[in-house]
This record gives C-alpha cells, sequence and structure tokens, in this order.
C-alpha cells in the first residue's frame, strides 16, 4: 500500500514538473502573514503592479523605499491612491527584491486580508531550496545527511504545493512548514 501511494505521489510530481517552464515549478512561501505593513525595496531596479492596471503603478531601484500599508478599500503606498487588494513587485535583471530588509529571489505579492498584510515570495522550486537548506540543516554535516534533506525539503515542498492548490500560498517560512530564509 506505501509503495502504491509513493508511486501515485511520484507521478504526481513528474506530471506537475512536466507543464511547468524550463526553470521549474514555482512555490508560493508565505513570508509574512498578518503584517500591519510592509517595506519594500531592492538591491537593483524593480516595478510594481496592480491587476488590471497595464502599466507598472510604481518602478524603483537601490535607492527606493515603498511602505505599503492596508487602506480602507485596498492597499496603499505613498498618497490617497488604493490599488485595490493585491501588488506585485517584480525585480528586472539581476535583481532581488527586499522585504522588512531581507532578500527574496523571485517576485513578491502583497494581499490585503481584513485590516493586515499577507506577503507571498513566488520563486523557482531549486531557490526555495536554497533559502531552505541553511536553516534546515548545518553545511558541517556529513554531505549525504545534506542531500537527503535536500531531497525531503523538495518533496515537502511539491506535496505541500498540491494540497494547497487553489489557496493563495503553498507553505509558510517558518517551522510551520519549513524555515525559510529567503536569499541564502
Amino acid at each position: 500500500m506505501k509503495k502504491i501511494i509513493l508511486l501515485i505521489l511520484i507521478a504526481v510530481c513528474v506530471i506537475l514538473v512536466g507543464f511547468q517552464d524550463s526553470s521549474g515549478p514555482k512555490i508560493r512561501v508565505a513570508i509574512l502573514i498578518d503584517a500591519s505593513s510592509v517595506k519594500i525595496s531592492a538591491t537593483g531596479r524593480f516595478k510594481i503592479f496592480a491587476p488590471g492596471k497595464l502599466e507598472a503603478v510604481a518602478t524603483g531601484d537601490e535607492n527606493s523605499i515603498y511602505m505599503i500599508r492596508s487602506g480602507l478599500f485596498g492597499l496603499k503606498m505613498e498618497g490617497p491612491e488604493e490599488y485595490g487588494d493585491i501588488l506585485e513587485i517584480k525585480p528586472l535583471r539581476d535583481s532581488f527584491i527586499k522585504v522588512n530588509n531581507q532578500a527574496y529571489r523571485g517576485e513578491i505579492e502583497v494581499r490585503k486580508r481584513d485590516d493586515a498584510l499577507l506577503v507571498i515570495n513566488e520563486v523557482d522550486l531549486e531557490k526555495y531550496l536554497y533559502g531552505v537548506m541553511k536553516h534546515e540543516i548545518s553545511p558541517a554535516w556529513p554531505r549525504e545527511a545534506v542531500k537527503a534533506q535536500a531531497v525531503a525539503a523538495r518533496s515537502f515542498a511539491l506535496n505541500k504545493k498540491l494540497k494547497n492548490i487553489g489557496k493563495p500560498y503553498d507553505l509558510c517560512a517558518t517551522i510551520t512548514s519549513q524555515v525559510y530564509g529567503g536569499l541564502a
């Protein structure tokens, strides 16, 4: 019975990987839950998009800082304008987005949830593992143990992705899931 379940899980993972682009599957990690505000900056150039808008609502570089908070009807940055319930922050070229001064690979999504914010990092699975490994196991441990941890972390993340289809994120960045520190 266990072998059948394992074979089904492997088959589903292979199917999911087959439908992804060449960079591999993406993982959506909740890095902040119920935050009152979030500071967005970057190591280089980036753009902030609001769904439904053709152009970026803001652009920035390594010297730019945006504070995002929940408004009455949507998300707010500087000024009175509100942008709906979701803002997407996309890095340009080799830039990394910083959330409260912590750098992350991939893209960041800020969602309004009641009066609080949910901040999600969407990142390639393999790059997600870079941010997990040093928090889950010491690199000084034997090489085979580190490899086994990488396999376990990858399998855990893919399993959570399957279980959370249709939800805003696949897993959390805390011990609730796997400790994820972003850019490692």
